[in-house]
C-alpha cells in the first residue's frame, strides 16, 4: 500500500511538473512572439515617422517705391514705336527743303543748250503764276476753300515735273550768279504754294497772308520771273 501511495504521489508530481514545463514553454514563445492585447505588446514603443520639416519660404526683396521702378529695356532686335519710346514723329521738311533746286559741281552745260534748257522752263513757272493767281481771284469772288487747295496741290506738282531737269545741273563757266538768281526766282515759286496749301487746308492766316503777298506784292514772283527773260545770263542789263 505504500508503495502504491508513494508511486502515485510521483507519477502525480511528474504530471505536475510536466504541466508547469509546458506552461513555462508557451509562456516564453508567447512572450518571443509578443502579445498584441497584453502588456508585452503595450511595453514596446510604436515607431513614430519623423515628418520632414517644412522649408521656410526665401524672404522677398524690400519693396522698392513705384517711381524708382524703372521699365524694362525693349528688346534689341525690336525698335520701340515712337510713342513708346517718348520721341516725336519725324517732322515733315520746311517748305525752303521741299523747294530747293540742287547746283551740280560736274561739267559745265554748253552755253547754248543751257539757254535752250532754263528758259521755256521758266516762261512755264511764269504761266504757273498765272493760274495760281486766278485760282486766288476765284476764292475771293465767292470760290471754296477745298477748290483752291486741290488746284494748289496739282500746281505743286506740276512745279516739281517742271523743274527736275534742272535738278543736279552746272550751269555753263561764267553764268554762275544769274544761275543763282534764276533758281532762287523759281523756288519762291514753290514756297508760295506750299503757303497757299497751309493756309487754305491748315487754316494758318499767316501763310496765307504770304501767299497772297506772293502774288500780288511788287515785286511779285512773275515780276522775279519775267526779269530772268528779260536779261539772260550773258547779257549786261
Amino acid at each position: 500500500m505504500r508503495h502504491g501511495g508513494n508511486h502515485h504521489r510521483t507519477l502525480r508530481s511528474r504530471t505536475t511538473t510536466g504541466l508547469v514545463g509546458v506552461v513555462g514553454v508557451l509562456a516564453l514563445i508567447l512572450s518571443a512572439c509578443g502579445d498584441p492585447d497584453g502588456e508585452a505588446g503595450a511595453a514596446e514603443s510604436p515607431v513614430v515617422e519623423e515628418e520632414a520639416p517644412e522649408e521656410e519660404p526665401a524672404p522677398e526683396p524690400p519693396a522698392e517705391d513705384a517711381e524708382d521702378e524703372e521699365p524694362a529695356p525693349p528688346p534689341e532686335d525690336e525698335e520701340p514705336a515712337p510713342e513708346e519710346a517718348g520721341e516725336e514723329a519725324p517732322e515733315e521738311p520746311e517748305a525752303a527743303e521741299r523747294c530747293q533746286i540742287a547746283i551740280g559741281d560736274g561739267e559745265p552745260m554748253d552755253a547754248d543748250a543751257y539757254d535752250a534748257l532754263v528758259m521755256p522752263i521758266n516762261g512755264s513757272l511764269e504761266e504757273l503764276v498765272y493760274a495760281m493767281d486766278a485760282a486766288l481771284t476765284d476764292l475771293e469772288e465767292g470760290g471754296d476753300g477745298p477748290s483752291l487747295e486741290t488746284e494748289l496741290e496739282q500746281q505743286a506738282q506740276t512745279w516739281e515735273d517742271l523743274v527736275e531737269p534742272v535738278q543736279g545741273s552746272t550751269p555753263p563757266d561764267g553764268a554762275e550768279d544769274w544761275h543763282d538768281s534764276l533758281l532762287e526766282s523759281w523756288e519762291l515759286v514753290c514756297e508760295a504754294i506750299e503757303d497757299g496749301i497751309a493756309g487754305s487746308a491748315e487754316g494758318d492766316d499767316e501763310r496765307f497772308e504770304a501767299f497772297v503777298d506772293a502774288l500780288r506784292d511788287f515785286p511779285g514772283l512773275v515780276n522775279h520771273l519775267h526779269a530772268n527773260a528779260a536779261c539772260g545770263p550773258f547779257e549786261d542789263c
